[in-house]
């Protein structure tokens, strides 16, 4: 089996790459702007595919042969310009499952956020949580998803949307720094748990 995954260079996509491999049964075909960090990942046997989410003709094919299309690549700032955001976390994945209907792409996976609902008014959220963003970011995500579905609905598409929330681990530099930080300028002084 085919996957390709958006972003492959990023914290997520690595991080999937790797547990991918792993297995030995994934062919993987990744995309990516920086020819250096493409180097490491095609040493691994990954095909990769250059690629700008803000460059519409570099996004043309980019499906093709592919079985699964985890897309993963976006823009994760809470305050960046409207445009920025609707541009990279909308226009792109418009452009990308619309490829990938015309390539008969099997199964479109798409990294949405928590965000797109949060925050929540009953706890645990889940799928039937009302969309409720609080920043341009998650209104970003909920009308790339309501896009999708809409899609999925009109056009067939093999779609399923995954709503991670701040993800951090090995190599984390956003989470799992901005906690640090926060504890050091002693805006967070509990820890959940019994940190």
């Amino acid at each position: 089996m085919k996957v390709m995954i958006t972003g492959i260079t990023g914290f997520i996509g690595s991080h999937l790459a790797y547990e991918l491999l792993k297995k030995k049964n994934y062919e993987l075909v990744g995309t990516f702007r920086d020819k250096q960090k493409a180097l490491m990942y095609e040493k691994q046997g990954i095909e990769m595919r250059q690629t700008d989410l803000l460059k519409p003709e570099s996004l043309k094919d980019i499906t093709k042969d592919v079985d699964v299309v985890v897309h993963l690549a976006g823009l994760m700032r809470f305050h960046d310009p409207w445009n920025s955001l609707y541009n990279h976390n909308v226009k792109a994945t418009q452009i990308i499952a619309a490829d990938a209907l015309r390539h008969d792409v099997k199964h479109f996976i798409y990294s949405s956020s928590t965000e797109a609902i949060s925050p929540v008014a009953r706890i645990p959220g889940d799928e039937t949580s009302p969309y409720n963003y609080s920043y341009e970011y998650g209104k970003s995500k909920q009308i790339a998803e309501q896009w999708l579905k809409k899609k999925q609905q009109t056009a067939s598409l093999p779609l399923t949307i995954l709503r991670p929330t701040g993800v951090y681990g090995p190599g984390d530099i956003y989470v799992t720094l901005s906690t640090v930080r926060a504890i050091a300028h002693r805006k967070l002084r509990i820890l959940p748990g019994k940190g």
